[in-house]
């Protein structure tokens, strides 16, 4: 059975933190909109009778309940897809509900997961890397662009 992952969402209780550094901002919104927050190591996986996969990791993963994990690296490539935390059994482990819906029955290779990140894509950084546009990877007239601008200069250059 799938499930939906349209809606996702990022919590402080991740370990995202901002800090009252110059470029702080920058790298949490690099972190949730572009590459997502890797976990530790998975350190084994399974399929259960329900089409739900179940991963541990070699550490803490600070995720909650209903985010979206994306696996990369494991075969069957069925695997390597989006999912909705179904469950959060303990610190290491989860219960995945897969977005399309996985035939195979064993995992072959282990991969690597992470909080999938929101989509977007990095259009422009300046040369200082205080600077940032992103852009939604299937943008829309509501939503075309995202402007970051932490230089430490105000327009009249004070």
């Amino acid at each position: 059975m799938a499930t939906d992952v349209d809606v996702q969402y990022f919590s402080h209780l991740n370990g995202l933190t901002l800090g009252n550094n110059w470029g702080d901002l920058i790298r949490m919104l690099d972190t949730c909109l572009v590459t997502g927050l890797s976990f530790t190591s998975v350190t084994s996986a399974s399929i259960d009778a329900q089409g739900d996969v179940h991963i541990t990791l070699y550490a803490a993963h600070n995720a909650m309940l209903l985010q979206v994990v994306e696996l990369s690296g494991f075969a069957p490539a069925s695997l390597n897809q989006k999912y909705r935390i179904k469950g959060v059994p303990s610190a290491t482990k989860l219960i995945l509900k897969p977005h399309t819906a996985i035939v195979e029955t064993s995992i072959t290779t282990v991969g690597s997961g992470k909080l999938a990140s929101l989509g977007y894509d990095i259009i422009f950084r300046d040369t200082n890397d205080v600077k940032r546009v992103y852009r939604a990877k299937n943008p829309t007239a509501q939503h075309p662009f995202i402007r970051v601008d932490e230089s430490l200069t105000s327009p009249d250059g004070a």
